[in-house]
C-alpha cells in the first residue's frame, strides 16, 4: 500500500482521511503546527490540507525532503509563490499535484460570447474566501476555452451580501455570481450543472497517488489560475497603505490582508508596538474604574473579550 502522511485535520482534512484510509496506509495525521517533518522518512507522499497561508511553507519542506505532495488548491496565495514550489519539485525530482476535483467529473457547456458562471451554497461563509475557495475551481475548469484568450479587466457589481463580477478575456465575458447565503445549492456554467453525487474525490486521490495522472497538465492549469486568481484579486480588493504600527494599525492590516487585500504597513519607528503600544496606553481591563459611564465600562469589557479572541495566546494570565 502506498505510504501517506496527512498534515490538516480540520473539516476538509477529515473529509480526505476517510478516503485515503481505504487504499492507503496513512501513517501520521499532524496539523500545522506539529512536528511532522521527523516522520516523513515512512511516507511516500504527504497530503496537505492546512489553512492556505501556510501551504508554502508547508509543501516547501516536504519537496526539500523528496517527498511527493498532493495539496489542496489554491497551492499558494500568489502566482510567484507557486512557481517556486514547482521549480523546487522538478529539482527535487519528486511530483507535485494540486487539487483539481472538477476535472473529474462529466460535463459538457459551451462557451459563447456572454458565458454565466452562478455558484449558490446554503449555510454561509465569507466572500473574502469565495476567489479561492470558488472562482479557483471555476477558471482552471474553464482553462481549455481561454488559455489563448488575453485577460482584459474587471466589472464589480457587488461585494457585500454576494460577490458578483464580471470578467473579459478579449472579446468574451464570463460573469460570475456566488452566493453564500442562498436557500438552493446551485454551481453551473452557462446553465450546465457541474455537481453530482459520484465520488470523484476518491477517484482523484487514488489516480494521483498511484501518479496515473497528467502532472504537466496540472501544473499547467495551476499556475494559471493563480496567476488569474492575483489578477481579480487585485482589483476587487485593491491595495492599501496603514500608517502606523500599533496595535491597531498591525490589526487594521492583518485584517485587511485576511479579507484579500494587498496591504502595506508603515512605521516610522525601527519596528511595531514601540510607541503609544510599549507604553500601555490602552490598558487591557474590564471596565471596572468608570463607575460613572455605564457606555465605558461595557465598551471596556467588550473591548477586553474582543482582544482576547484575537491575541489569547499574548495574554500572560495571573
Amino acid at each position: 500500500m502506498i505510504k501517506v502522511g496527512l498534515i490538516g485535520y480540520g473539516k476538509w482534512g477529515k473529509v480526505l482521511y476517510k478516503k485515503l484510509v481505504n487504499f492507503c496506509d496513512v501513517k501520521f495525521i499532524c496539523t500545522s503546527k506539529d512536528n511532522y517533518m521527523s516522520k516523513l522518512d515512512d511516507v511516500d507522499w504527504v497530503v496537505v490540507a492546512t489553512p492556505d497561508k501556510t501551504h508554502y511553507e508547508i509543501v516547501k519542506k516536504c519537496l526539500w525532503f523528496g517527498k511527493n505532495v498532493f495539496c489542496e488548491k489554491p497551492l499558494t496565495p500568489t502566482y510567484e509563490q507557486s512557481q517556486k514550489l514547482y521549480r523546487l519539485a522538478e529539482m527535487r525530482n519528486v511530483k507535485l499535484y494540486v487539487d483539481d476535483i472538477q476535472n473529474y467529473r462529466k460535463y459538457n457547456f459551451q462557451i459563447t460570447d456572454d458565458n454565466k458562471i452562478v455558484r449558490k451554497k446554503s449555510g454561509g461563509g465569507v466572500l473574502k474566501n469565495v476567489l479561492n475557495r470558488l472562482t479557483y475551481h471555476d477558471i482552471y475548469t474553464l482553462y481549455p476555452f481561454i488559455k489563448d484568450l488575453e485577460f482584459k479587466g474587471v466589472d464589480i457589481f457587488q461585494k457585500k451580501d454576494k460577490l458578483f463580477f464580471n470578467v473579459t478575456f478579449d472579446n468574451k465575458y464570463f460573469e460570475f455570481l456566488y452566493d453564500l447565503n442562498s436557500d438552493e445549492m446551485e454551481h453551473t456554467i452557462n446553465g450546465c450543472t457541474l455537481a453530482g453525487d459520484d465520488d470523484i474525490l476518491t477517484e482523484m486521490l487514488t489516480k494521483v497517488l498511484h501518479e496515473d495522472v497528467d502532472f504537466n497538465y496540472n501544473e499547467t492549469i495551476t499556475l494559471f489560475t493563480n496567476k488569474i486568481i492575483d489578477d481579480i484579486k487585485k482589483r476587487i480588493f485593491p491595495k492599501v497603505a496603514v500608517i502606523g504600527g500599533g496595535i491597531f494599525g498591525c490589526t487594521t492590516a492583518w485584517k485587511l490582508a485576511e479579507n484579500g487585500y494587498e496591504v502595506d504597513l508603515f512605521e516610522k519607528n525601527d519596528d511595531i508596538m514601540k510607541q503609544a503600544s510599549n507604553i500601555n496606553q490602552y490598558r487591557l481591563h474590564r471596565g471596572y474604574h468608570y463607575p460613572r459611564s455605564k457606555d465605558t465600562a461595557v465598551q471596556s469589557q467588550w473591548g477586553e473579550s474582543s482582544f482576547i479572541k484575537e491575541y489569547g495566546e499574548a495574554v500572560v494570565n495571573g
